[in-house]
């Protein structure tokens, strides 16, 4: 198969599973393996073609987190509502739109490497989406199911490593210094993590707020690692995020 054939029938597939899991909610797990079953097939289709299978996990973590981020998010969300229903929708689209992007972007940066692509911007993007969804996903199936605190720092942890990891390496930030980071930062945003969680507002206030302080930290570290830091820059992104967690605490929910 052609890698454009490739790409629309991955995302064909992923969409009529997509839709499975709201017909048929009791086949949730099920549902969800075939999902990560497909990304990875796919990855590796799109790879093999180029003899390049050495950098299928790289290139597969990135989805993986915005697929698993979003799914785990829409179980939260009451399906006997219909504007609910419609909402549910809209994160499908959303996880269909990115792996079209993600993936024609992934066909121009091996089959055409001199033409620019944009995985920077979408990783860069996408890390603060899925982080959001994933800590709200995380919050509030910790105050529905009352899961050890322990569980849930591991978690944060694992999903920061990812995180943190694929988008140092999609900005080619590589090197044993740049591997440091991954695990200090995974560090810090779970330690973090595990404080806001003691905050008296809902699971997506609270994802929202760590989703924009975990922002902070990557573009930080990006900085640092390509050698821009300097006062201008860090004024920049300081003013910008400090005046969007002013409007979210403005506006958030307690619970």
């Amino acid at each position: 198969m052609k890698p454009g054939q490739i790409i629309v029938l991955t995302n064909l597939s992923l969409w009529l599973l997509l839709e499975a899991f709201v017909f048929w909610p009791k086949f949730f797990y099920i549902i969800l393996l075939l999902l990560n079953i497909v990304l990875i097939l796919a990855i590796r289709f799109l790879l093999h073609k180029a003899n390049l299978g050495n950098r299928l996990w790289n290139l597969w973590i990135l989805p993986f987190l915005v697929l698993n981020s979003i799914v785990a998010y829409a179980i939260l969300i009451p399906q006997d509502i219909w504007l609910n229903k419609f909402f549910i929708q809209i994160l499908f689209i959303l996880i269909i739109g990115f792996n079209f992007s993600y993936f024609k972007n992934i066909y121009n940066s091996i089959f055409h490497p001199d033409q620019p692509n944009n995985l920077p911007g979408l990783s860069t993007n996408f890390s603060f989406l899925s982080w959001f969804f994933l800590l709200a996903a995380v919050y509030g199936l910790q105050l529905f199911l009352d899961l050890s605190y322990w569980i849930l720092i591991l978690i944060l942890i694992v999903l920061a490593l990812l995180t943190t990891y694929q988008y140092l390496w999609i900005n080619n930030l590589k090197g044993k210094e740049s591997y440091t980071f991954v695990f200090l930062l995974a560090f810090v945003i779970a330690q973090l993590a595990w404080s806001v969680y003691f905050l008296p507002f809902d699971y997506n206030s609270l994802g929202l707020i760590m989703a924009l302080i975990y922002y902070v930290f990557l573009n930080l570290t990006r900085l640092y690692l390509n050698h821009n830091w300097n006062k201008r820059n860090l004024q920049s992104l300081l003013v910008f995020s400090g005046v969007i967690m002013l409007l979210i605490l403005l506006t958030l929910k307690w619970r």
